[in-house]
């Protein structure tokens, strides 16, 4: 599943876009910038970081 995400910024917008498959997220934008993560027990782990919900 694909969802865009168009923002104004500095004049143009930018596309950016977020696909789930299972447990693994794979993000890219309209810059060519490509960055994935994959979900523990309900928890993002991407590039070093975890991140969990509120």
């Amino acid at each position: 599943m694909w969802i865009d995400e168009r923002r104004a910024a500095a004049g143009r917008t930018r596309t950016r876009a977020f696909w789930i498959d299972g447990d693994r997220i794979v993000y890219r934008d309209d810059l060519g910038f490509w960055a994935y993560g994959r979900f523990v027990d309900g928890v993002l782990h991407h590039a070093g970081y975890v991140l969990r919900r509120r």
